[in-house]
């Protein structure tokens, strides 16, 4: 697995998929009507520092408001008007809470032991809320069951009969126990938003694929606004993209294609699919498929509404590291102390291959051995390699080289993900790759591996 630049927190659904966190202004609320939220602490220490509401919109969390702890624990928000949706409530980055408000209720009120944890929690007034307490770890698990036995499906050739109709068997009965959770929260409480949004937010099961595939956004989920505050539509896409693709870059793009054909109609919601899509891309990769959203979908500023902050800062940083850019110029030094600076050792040599990596990420140690392949098939006609680390103690970094052996340029500043290197680079996975010329010209940026090697073998045949 790909070592990724760590967010301040996670979502609890979305993170059995993958898990990012992304701040962004507020955008207008409409639809909007009178509800108080308050809390309190019932035992010694509590947090006195601030408590942080946000509105989860999509896959970003957008702040709303923020209160101070009284004396006596007890703490409220001045704002008392909110969307209907989930909410996050946090101390820190490590101590939060995800709530429903729905203005048909006018009162939410939490009491906490001495921290903002779902384990601690205890709901005093609010029936959205006492249904997400008493259901939140069943819906769980019966999530990763479902979502667990239709990915065994998908990886399953159409010969496999045997093991397909075991897995037919085991859908029949993941079958049974969702409609049992079904009628027994509809039965406690009925006419919520969770019990809809339960409904709605689950895996789509079924033994035949190309069918569910064909029916799969049959349920209306990009149709209406009404849960665009939730994480349910980073949700539905990540359920697409690992279950009815089969991981080829021409079948993510065809993924990609419906799913915003079928955003097309609310322009909302097909800024939220874009949003969501440019970041997981960038974080993912490959490289290919992030530049194919951005070109095909990200054709203007219509959207830019409703993206995120970080999102807009990635595009503007992405586009200035293309192919045919200008790499950025930056000086490092080795593990020798010796600054090196890099446009000094690019216009040396023909090509140069930029290797950031952390000796703490076990893909990076992985591709060690192919990288080692590739400076001694290529050195001799002018590739050299320079490998970045974002390691932060010299000795992690020292040991990993000698262990592998690696005798390329290798230089660090020792500041982790914080290296100015990584922060021009737009660095958020390790290992992350660049080609550049002597010319300082960007002529290929790629996280996959293999990508660089085609395109060096080619450079190669060129050459002869």
């Amino acid at each position: 697995m790909k070592n990724t630049k760590p967010y301040n927190s996670s979502d609890s659904k979305i993170s059995i998929f993958y898990k990012f966190i992304i701040f962004a202004t507020i955008l207008p609320i409409s639809n909007l009507y009178g509800q108080k939220l308050e809390g309190k602490f019932t035992e010694d220490p509590y947090p006195k520092n601030s408590i942080l509401l946000y509105e989860i919109y999509g896959a970003q969390l957008r702040p709303v408001d923020t209160t101070k702890v009284n004396s006596d624990g007890s703490f409220h928000f001045k704002t008392n008007e909110y969307s209907l949706g989930y909410y996050r409530l946090a101390s820190s980055s490590q101590n939060w809470v995800d709530v429903i408000l729905n203005p048909k209720e006018k009162e939410v009120s939490l009491h906490f032991k001495n921290s903002i944890a779902m384990e601690e929690m205890e709901v005093m007034v609010s029936d959205e809320n006492k249904a997400a307490m008493k259901y939140r770890l069943l819906i769980e698990e019966r999530f990763r069951e479902e979502s667990s036995v239709m990915k065994q499906l998908s990886s399953l050739a159409k010969e496999n009969k045997k093991d397909i109709l075991k897995l037919t068997t085991a859908i029949r009965e993941l079958r049974r126990k969702r409609n049992d959770l079904t009628r027994s929260i509809q039965k406690d409480y009925k006419n919520t938003f969770f019990a809809e949004f339960s409904e709605i937010d689950r895996p789509f099961i079924g033994a035949n694929l190309e069918a569910n595939k064909s029916q799969f956004f049959s349920s209306g989920i990009f149709e209406t606004d009404k849960f665009i505050s939730t994480n349910l539509i980073p949700t539905k896409i990540m359920e697409y993209l690992t279950i009815y693709t089969d991981n080829s870059v021409n079948g993510i793009r065809e993924a990609i294609d419906e799913i915003m054909f079928q955003a097309l109609m609310d322009e909302q919601i097909y800024g939220v699919c874009l949003d969501f899509l440019i970041i997981y891309f960038d974080r993912k990769g490959p490289d290919e498929l992030f530049y194919y959203v951005l070109d095909q979908y990200y054709q203007n500023n219509k959207a830019d509404q409703y993206l995120s902050n970080y999102t807009k800062e990635r595009i503007k940083l992405r586009r200035l590291l293309a192919l045919g850019a200008k790499a950025p110029e930056f000086s490092l030094s080795d593990t020798s102390g010796t600054l090196l600076i890099f446009s000094e050792i690019v216009k040396k040599k023909e090509l140069c291959l930029l290797f950031f990596w952390r000796s703490s990420c076990p893909h990076c140690i992985e591709a060690m051995s192919d990288i080692k392949s590739i400076y001694k098939e290529f050195r001799e006609i002018g590739l050299e390699i320079i490998g970045v680390s974002l390691d932060e103690g010299k000795d992690d970094w020292i040991s990993a080289l000698n262990e592998h052996n690696s005798n390329w340029l290798n230089v660090s500043d020792l500041k982790g993900w914080d290296s100015k290197a990584a922060e021009i680079y737009g660095v958020v996975q390790t290992p992350s790759f660049f080609i550049i010329n002597k010319k300082m010209i960007i002529v290929k940026n790629n996280s996959d591996l293999n990508s660089i090697q085609s395109y060096l073998k080619s450079w190669k045949k060129r050459n002869k």
